[in-house]
């Protein structure tokens, strides 16, 4: 189904509570390895455009590098939170959010520390002391560190290594433990996201219930709807994928935060003028 057709279906406002029915993939195996892909692709596609840069204007990129990461530290920090203490659609948001940030985050870490402009990158040393390390060292060092993480450190047991690098600093060791648990992080979300996704899953709620659902549902995920007749010109079940779906009702989610903080701000405006 198209975004427009979906619109002739779905009412953002139909408090009906409705038969959601998530479609397992066809391949799990495929997808899991499809997101690793994208875990190292991603990551190097943003990584070469920083150092392209780099290339031009070194101390540029590395400060804009670096106050982005530091953003986005702070979104995944505040993300963690919501999972802990927020309420279902908060925590729904929270782990896509976490989800989409992982290829981002990864690169980001990866250049901050590797930038010829870094402060950090004096806390890495090379066994035959490279003065200035090279980019395709640092991509070596990088893959030293996915692939510890893949294997489980069985590289790191038989001192298999591509490249010469070390950390020798804390805050560079502090830098590699978070590339690391980033990595980890997006791997065990694709193996559990493969698990959960294995067979098919119903869910009952409405069409602002299914919207929130679908944020921690990859985008290509594929549903069937059963309407128990309400929709009687619908003979059969309807297939549509997540993210048709999330852009169609966007604007109307948006509209509801934006209106939830408003009237948030208008209940706290007495109590600061009596204080």
């Amino acid at each position: 189904m198209s975004t427009q057709q979906i619109s002739d279906v779905f009412d953002w406002d139909d408090e009906k509570s409705y038969k959601w029915i998530i479609k397992a993939p066809g391949n799990v195996k495929l997808t899991v390895v499809f997101t690793l892909l994208m875990l190292l692709f991603i990551p190097t596609i943003i990584y070469s455009i920083f150092h392209i840069i780099g290339l031009l204007v070194p101390k540029v990129s590395f400060y804009i590098a670096f106050v982005l990461f530091l953003m986005w530290l702070g979104y995944v920090l505040l993300s963690l939170f919501s999972i802990f203490t927020g309420n279902e659609r908060m925590k729904n948001k929270s782990r896509a959010y976490l989800k989409s940030q992982t290829f981002v985050f990864i690169a980001l870490v990866a250049y901050v520390v590797s930038s010829p402009a870094s402060f950090l990158s004096h806390g890495f040393a090379t066994e035959s002391n490279i003065a200035t390390i090279g980019v395709f060292e640092w991509i070596k060092y990088f893959l030293d560190n996915l692939f510890s993480v893949i294997f489980i450190g069985i590289f790191d047991i038989f001192d298999i290594k591509l490249s010469e690098i070390t950390a020798i600093t804390n805050g560079a060791r502090a830098m590699m433990f978070l590339f690391n648990i980033v990595f980890t992080i997006g791997i065990l979300d694709a193996i559990i996201a493969a698990y959960q996704t294995r067979k098919d899953e119903e869910f009952i709620g409405t069409v602002q219930d299914f919207y929130h659902k679908c944020d921690n549902l990859p985008s290509r995920s594929r549903f069937d709807i059963k309407f128990d007749g309400v929709y009687s010109k619908f003979e059969k079940s309807i297939f549509f994928n997540a993210a048709d779906f999330k852009t169609l009702f966007l604007k109307n989610a948006e509209d509801i935060y934006v209106n939830e903080v408003d009237e948030k701000n208008k209940t706290q405006e007495p109590t600061d003028k009596n204080s």
